[in-house]
C-alpha cells in the first residue's frame, strides 16, 4: 500500500500504528521517502572475492572489480531534513553483487551487509518493509582539519571510524540498487536516486579507516578489507529519493539451494533480546 499522496508531516506521527494495522489485513504501508537535504562521506575498499562470497545469501554472487577481488563500500550518510522522518544518520556496509532466481531476469546492485541508524524511527520500517539490517547505534560525523570524521559505537563498544579527506566536488546524479532480504524470506529491491555536490576518487588516498572491537569490525576482519585501498567519496551537500520496494523472489526459488541466508549483525540483536 502506497501512501504517498498522505500529507507527510501527519504519516510521520501515525506511520507506526498504520503500519501495524495494515499488517493484520496482510498489507504493508511504504511511501516514497525524499531526503531534501543530506550529506555523504565514505569510500569502497578492495577484498578478496571468495571471502566477500562467504557472507552472501543463496542466488546471490559478489562482482568482481579485478582478478578475484570484490570491494566493499563504507558510506556514512547524514540525513538532515526528510519528508517523512526526523533527521537521523546512518551507516552502510555494502557489496556490489547479482542475484539471479529461477525463471527472473538477473539483477545487480549493492547488498546490504549492516546498516545502523541512529534513530528507532528509522530502524523499524527499513527493517520491516525492505528487510534493511538496521539497528540503532551512536553515529557520529564532524568535520576536522579538512576532513570529515564518521565514528560508530553500539552497547559500549567502538565499531569503526572512518576519517575521509575534503576534496573538489561537482553536481553529479547517482542511482544506487539495493537488494535486500526480508524476514519473510522476500528478495527486495529498491532504488536510491540522488544528486548534488561529489567527488567520486578512482585510486586510493585520504581515507583512514580503523576497526573496532565490535562484531561488525570483526566481520569486516574476516572479510579481509584491504584498508589502505580506500576510493573516497564525498558528498557534502546533496538531496535523494528512496523508492518504495519491490519483492522480486523467495530466496527459496534460487536453483539449486535451500534458501540460505546470512545471518546480519541485527538479527543477532533480536535473538538477544
Amino acid at each position: 500500500m502506497n501512501v504517498d499522496r498522505f500529507p507527510p508531516r501527519l504519516f510521520k506521527h501515525l506511520s507506526r500504528p498504520l503500519w501495524m494495522i495494515a499488517r493484520r489485513f496482510g498489507r504493508r504501508i511504504e511511501a516514497t521517502v525524499h531526503y531534501r537535504d543530506m550529506s555523504l562521506y565514505g569510500a569502497a575498499f578492495d577484498a578478496p572475492r571468495d571471502r566477500v562470497q562467504a557472507r552472501l545469501p543463496a542466488g546471490f554472487t559478489a562482482l568482481e572489480r579485478g582478478a578475484g577481488i570484490s570491494e566493499i563500500r563504507i558510506t556514512a550518510l547524514d540525513y538532515r531534513d526528510i519528508d517523512w522522518l526526523s533527521p537521523y544518520r546512518e551507516v552502510a556496509v555494502t557489496v556490489p553483487v547479482r542475484f539471479q532466481a529461477m525463471g527472473k531476469d538477473p539483477l545487480q546492485g549493492w547488498y546490504v551487509l549492516q546498516l545502523p541508524v541512529t534513530t528507532e524511527d528509522a530502524r523499524w520500517p527499513g527493517v520491516e518493509n525492505f528487510g534493511f539490517p538496521k539497528f540503532v547505534a551512536d553515529i557520529q560525523i564532524k568535520s576536522e582539519d579538512g576532513a570529515t570524521l564518521c565514528t560508530v559505537d553500539h552497547a559500549g563498544q567502538h565499531v569503526l571510524t572512518m576519517r575521509v579527506r575534503a576534496r573538489e566536488t561537482s553536481e553529479t546524479e547517482l542511482r544506487d540498487r539495493f537488494l535486500t532480504v526480508r524476514a519473510d524470506g522476500m528478495v527486495v529491491a529498491s532504488t536510491f536516486d540522488s544528486e548534488g555536490e561529489l567527488a567520486i576518487d578512482p585510486v586510493p588516498g585520504g581515507v583512514t579507516l580503523e576497526l573496532g572491537n565490535h562484531a561488525i569490525a570483526d566481520q569486516l576482519r574476516e572479510l579481509a578489507v584491504r584498508l589502505g585501498t580506500g576510493r573516497a567519496l564525498y558528498g557534502p551537500r546533496r538531496r535523494g529519493v528512496l523508492s518504495t520496494g519491490i519483492d522480486v523472489a523467495p530466496l527459496e526459488t534460487v536453483a539449486g539451494t535451500n534458501g540460505r541466508k546470512e545471518r546480519a549483525f541485527s538479527e543477532i540483536l533480536e535473538t538477544r533480546t
